[in-house]
C-alpha cells in the first residue's frame, strides 16, 4: 500500500508543480477542464477515487497543462 500511496503522491505533485509554474490557479484550471475547484483540489491531494469521471478529468488536466497523460496514471500504462 505504501508504494501505491507514493505513486499517487508523485502523480499529483507533477500536476501541482506544472500548474504552479504555468501560473495557473486551481480555479482557472477547473474552468479550463470544466469542473469545480474542489475537484482539482481533490486530485492534487490524491483524494479522488478512480472512477470513469476522474479518469476523464485527469486526461483533460493533462491536456490543459501539456503533461503526458502517463504522469497522471503511474503504474497503469497508457490510458488513451
Amino acid at each position: 500500500m505504501y508504494v501505491v500511496n507514493k505513486l499517487v503522491e508523485i502523480q499529483m505533485n507533477a500536476m501541482k508543480v506544472r500548474r504552479f509554474f504555468r501560473g495557473i490557479s486551481q480555479e482557472d484550471l477547473a474552468w479550463r477542464v470544466g469542473v469545480d475547484q474542489p475537484a482539482i483540489s481533490k486530485l492534487e491531494r490524491g483524494k479522488a477515487k478512480e472512477t470513469p469521471r476522474t479518469i476523464r478529468i485527469k486526461k483533460a488536466v493533462a491536456e490543459a497543462l501539456d503533461l503526458p497523460a502517463e504522469l497522471l496514471f503511474p503504474g497503469k500504462g497508457s490510458q488513451s
